[in-house]
């Protein structure tokens, strides 16, 4: 739960959040204790300061991205770091998410030669997120909750198209470990 994130949540967003959670019917279930390495956390981690999320592109682009891409693509700092994503790397990808026998990089999301390299249009991103397609029509990784029946096929059509805005807003990072031909396995 990237909590460090979703403090810079909207107090509108957070009541329609709590609206809903509340008409989701209740289910019986026993929660385990935490793993390592999240059993007794020594701290809290430190919330993104907003100010350290790139403010180029669209308004609402920028705020949804934050939500939608951040966590995941953005690399992470070793454990016991003032807050889990390195912020002066946002966007640069190369978070690894261990999936059955397997490991998925989470692609660098800038215009670098090691991510999107600005030949990625608008139109690109869009489909990704609400088709799960990539530009030569192959799929997109799990755990990325893209297509139809992904959490980002419902966007709205202006909230797909202000993240794609926002992402080819971005300045490039050089990310080797993130490259788009490297991160499927």
């Amino acid at each position: 739960m990237p909590y460090w994130i979703f403090h810079n949540l909207q107090p509108g967003d957070v009541d329609a959040i709590i609206a809903y959670l509340r008409t989701v019917p209740a289910v019986a279930n026993v929660v385990p204790p935490n793993d390592p390495p999240f059993e007794n956390p020594a701290a809290t981690a430190t919330p993104v300061d907003p100010s350290s999320i790139p403010n180029v592109g669209p308004a609402n682009g920028r705020y949804l991205a934050q939500f939608a891409c951040l966590d995941c693509h953005t690399p992470e700092l070793p454990p016991g770091s003032a807050r889990p994503i390195d912020m002066t790397r946002a966007f640069a990808g190369g978070r690894v998410f261990p999936i059955g026998p397997n490991n998925i990089t989470s692609v660098n999301l800038t215009p670098d030669k090691t991510g999107l390299d600005g030949g990625w249009s608008q139109a690109d991103i869009v489909r990704v997120l609400k088709q799960g397609r990539d530009p030569e029509d192959g799929g997109i990784c799990p755990p990325m909750p893209v297509g139809p029946m992904g959490a980002f096929g419902g966007l709205t059509d202006q909230d797909a198209k202000d993240i794609a805005d926002y992402i080819c807003s971005l300045s490039a990072i050089s990310n080797p470990d993130a490259a788009v031909e490297n991160v499927c396995p």
